[in-house]
This record gives C-alpha cells, sequence and structure tokens, in this order.
C-alpha cells in the first residue's frame, strides 16, 4: 500500500546515517550504571576527592541546556543479594534546586519481582557539608538481589533543573554482614566511549559496520535485566506543513530480540521546554535483516525542537540496531476514484474517522485499514440504508499513518489518515 516512491526529502537530521563517531574518555565508579552526556559537554557524574573525604565520593549532578536538553545524573546498581539488611547509611550534601527532588531508592527483589522490601528518600533544599543519612526498611523475606537507584531528579514525572546536585559517599547496609560493591565509592575505572557525533546516550551504546548503508549503524544492547541502552538526539524543529502531506520519519532496523519486548524508536515534539506531541515505532522481535520503519509527525502542532529516543529492551542480551533516519514527505492522497467521491474527518483522528459519502444512493460498503507496512489493522463492513456517512472506530489504532481502501458497491478507492 505505502510505496516509499512517494516520498520527497524534508529536514536533516544530524548524523542520521551514523556515520560520524568520535572517541572520548570519562571515569566511572565500578560496579555502578551511570548516565553518560558527555556528548553534550556536560558530565553528570563526577569523581569527587580531597578534604573532608577519605578518598573519592561521586557528585551526581542535572545539568544542559534550558528545557528537554536539561539531563538528570544518576548512578545505579543491581546485583545479587541474600542478606536482611535493616537500612541503608551514608554520607551525603547536596543543593536540589526548587521544583526539582532529588531522590535514592532501595528495592529488595526476589523471583523477578520486588515487593519484598525496600524504601526510598526524597531530597529537597540545600545541605552544604557532608552529613549521615539513614533509609530504614523491613524485609518480608531474604531476597536474591537489591536495586539501588540514586538521581538529583525523579524520573515520573521528569522535571530536571539545571544546577541540581547531589554528591555520596560512603554506603553501607546496616544489620547486614553482605554489603555493597563499591559502596564507598572509592574504586574508579577509565573507559572510552565510542560517541555518535550529535546524540547522547546511556547504557552500552557502540559503532557497528553490521549496517544498512555507509559505513557504521549504531547498536543498542541491553547488558542487564531492567538496564536498558537509550540514544537521544536533540535538535531545532520547524514544522513544514503543506497541504495534502505529511513528515515521516522514516530510518532502517534490526533485532536480536530476548524475551517479549524489542526494541523501539520514539519521536517528541518540544515548544518552549514542554512536550507537545510523541509517537513511537516498536520493533519485530528477532528481526534478522534490516527492514524500513516509519512515524508519521503531526505537523499541524508548533514545535522548536524535535527529540529522537531509540532503545533497546529491558531484557538482557536484546540488541537493537538503528541506521539511516531520514525526514521526508508524503502525500495524503495517492489515489481517488471519481466514481467514489467522498471525504473524511477529522484529520488527524483520535477515536472516530467519518467517511462522508457524496450522496445517499450505495448501498453496502467495506472499510479496510492498513498500516504503512501494508499490514491489515482493521476491516468492516457496513450496511448504508440511505446514510452517507461511515463511521470508523480508529481509537484501538497506535498512532500513525494509515492507508484505507473504501469498496463501496463494488467500486474501491484510497485515501490516508493520520491517528493521533
Amino acid at each position: 500500500m505505502l510505496c516509499c516512491s512517494f516520498l520527497s526529502k524534508a529536514q536533516t537530521i544530524p548524523n542520521g546515517g551514523f556515520e560520524n563517531w568520535t572517541i572520548d574518555t570519562a571515569e566511572v565508579p565500578d560496579f555502578w550504571t551511570i548516565t553518560n552526556t558527555v556528548p553534550l559537554g556536560f558530565p553528570t557524574i563526577i569523581k569527587q576527592t580531597g578534604a573532608p573525604l577519605i578518598n573519592n565520593a561521586v557528585r551526581i549532578e542535572t545539568a544542559g541546556g534550558a528545557g528537554y536538553r536539561t539531563q538528570a545524573g544518576y548512578i545505579e546498581s543491581r546485583f545479587p543479594y541474600t542478606d536482611s539488611p535493616s537500612a541503608l547509611t551514608g554520607l551525603f550534601k547536596y543543593d536540589i534546586k526548587p521544583g526539582d527532588t532529588g531522590m535514592i531508592t532501595v528495592e529488595f527483589w526476589k523471583n523477578g519481582m520486588n515487593w519484598y522490601g525496600g524504601n526510598f528518600m526524597n531530597i529537597y533544599g540545600t545541605q552544604t557539608s557532608l552529613v549521615p543519612f539513614t533509609i530504614p526498611f523491613l524485609l518480608v523475606s531474604k531476597p536474591d538481589s537489591v536495586y539501588i537507584f540514586i538521581s538529583t531528579s525523579k524520573m515520573y514525572p521528569y522535571t530536571p533543573h539545571a544546577g541540581s546536585y547531589l554528591m555520596v559517599d560512603e554506603l553501607k547496609f546496616t544489620g547486614a554482614t553482605q554489603q555493597i560493591p563499591n559502596g564507598s565509592l572509592d574504586s574508579w575505572s577509565p573507559v572510552y566511549l565510542d560517541i555518535p557525533a550529535d546524540w547522547v546516550y546511556y547504557g552500552t551504546v557502540s559503532k557497528t559496520t553490521d549496517k544498512y548503508s555507509g559505513n557504521y549503524a549504531m547498536k543498542l544492547k541491553t547488558v542487564k535485566d531492567r538496564e536498558l541502552s537509550m540514544a537521544t538526539s536533540y535538535f531545532p524543529y520547524t514544522p513544514t506543513p503543506k497541504k495534502d502531506t505529511i513528515s515521516l520519519l522514516t530510518g532502517y532496523y534490526k533485532t536480536n530480540s530476548v524475551g517479549n519486548f524489542s526494541g523501539s524508536v520514539q519521536l517528541k515534539l518540544i515548544q518552549n521546554g514542554v512536550e507537545v506531541w510523541s509517537g513511537h515505532f516498536l520493533g519485530n522481535l528477532n528481526q534478522s535483516t534490516y527492514t524500513n520503519f516509519e512515524i508519521a509527525i503531526d505537523n499541524s502542532i508548533a514545535a522548536d525542537t524535535l527529540v529522537i529516543i531509540a532503545e533497546s529492551s529491558l531484557d538482557a542480551g536484546n540488541e537493537m540496531f538503528i541506521d539511516d533516519l531520514q525526514f521526508k514527505q508524503m502525500p495524503l492522497n495517492i489515489k481517488r476514484i471519481p466514481s467514489i467521491s467522498h471525504s473524511i474527518y477529522p484529520n488527524p483522528v483520535h477515536e472516530t474517522l467519518n467517511i462522508k459519502l457524496d450522496g445517499t444512493k450505495y448501498r453496502s460498503a467495506q472499510v479496510k485499514v492498513y498500516d504503512i507496512c501494508g499490514k491489515l489493522m482493521l476491516q468492516k463492513d457496513y450496511n448504508l440504508l440511505g446514510s452517507g456517512i461511515i463511521a470508523v472506530p480508529v481509537q484501538d489504532l497506535p498512532a500513525g499513518a494509515y492507508q484505507y481502501d473504501l469498496i463501496v458497491d463494488g467500486a474501491i478507492a484510497e485515501n490516508k489518515f493520520i491517528k493521533k
């Protein structure tokens, strides 16, 4: 149904082909996963040394520019654990900006579930010197693993404020023999980062010659369960609405899937630092060869920034490959058959697409809705009984661009619409 030859080029995605990479280095605390914002020029995880510290500590920052480019810093660790501690203790100091919330979270897991105990601490305001803290908890039984998450900003809702920081040191469990690997935060190691130009990422993101076109593609891999890898690009964007056209993000992907979920690509439109629209694409499981994907963009919404987010799934071992991202324009109306003169409204649509036939002489109709890959998503028969309006329920369709076939008394017409 969808033919790519109808597309014409639109705005350019910086390094959308993943041909440009740089190498940088950073120090990270051993046994901890961290945010990585080196590509944007502002580290959010910094090793602290000197008095009054005994050795080293970690300084976590929320940093960056205004609005959506602001990145919350965090460190996290998940490791096997079978003891029964009564509290997490440590030292901290902080300056959490108004409207922001730092947090320290401890979750004890068993058999993949996290209701075996834990607690969290929200952090507000300013503390200028290192002081002790304690987070108590009561375990219902012995766990098999523990997850610790420390951040300068809440993740849900995600409203980071640049300038917030949290310094943490000497993390320990009380009432237990088994301790936190590198809980002292004294042990740090250098890492060498292969960075795609114009992208920021965290997790395991790398350059690969297993590409669709050019020399390289981007590979995202989930190394540990529930610790997906993500790459994000932010750039100025001006909607270019044209009559009877839609804008598309198009690219190529393949996956090596583990578990029930694959990777995804998300789009977000930002206006004055606020998200005003989003769309997404969910990859197929075990898509072993590169295949095309497309996400329709609602250009009727004013925006100044576009965000592209590519991520692997939450299952350890999952890999997603991305290449050749582009913006293109596509006509909404590829074909109309004069024998079935009709119009549609609203377009874009959220719940019900109304197809209005010119005249009431028709007896029966059938509507078939296809996604951009030609997959039949909806089929419905109608007895018109003199009515000239066909109501098509589309509320359960994912957001995106669709084509429909309208078959009325044996004649066929085709058209397109956008589902919000």
